[in-house]
């Protein structure tokens, strides 16, 4: 096997210096290609890649510290609520029904609201 693979290597090189012809020696280079390639993509290549990742990045955490604010202020809540609850085999013994509006209470920590639902009107 040292013996075949020496030969091997003495043949690689006599095509890779051209004296075994134009197609071994472009066959050598592909394969001296192949074994050896790229180091890695340009500088400015890495840079816009970097600059381009760092904007999605930033774009994405300005996204969700809106979306935080805008649920700590109860944006997405409804300001009214109507509720009816009922019984399905005696309509009359419904527990409670009501209207209710949001209040937004300010708490201590972070100065965040948090969200109160108060009655405005009631039926019995």
């Amino acid at each position: 096997v040292s013996f075949i693979s020496t030969i091997d290597n003495q043949m690689f090189y006599l095509g890779k210096r051209g004296w075994l012809g134009d197609e071994v020696e472009k066959q050598v280079r592909l394969i001296c290609l192949a074994d050896e390639p790229d180091p890695g993509p340009k500088w400015y290549r890495r840079l816009a890649h970097t600059i381009s990742m760092l904007t999605i990045f930033l774009a994405l955490v300005v996204s969700w510290i809106m979306v935080v604010r805008k649920q700590s202020a109860g944006t997405y809540l409804e300001p009214i609520i109507k509720v009816e609850f009922s019984d399905d085999v005696n309509p009359d013994l419904g527990a409670f029904s009501g209207v209710y509006q949001i209040n937004l209470e300010r708490t201590r920590i972070f100065s965040s609201r948090r969200s109160v639902y108060t009655e405005t009107r009631s039926r019995l």
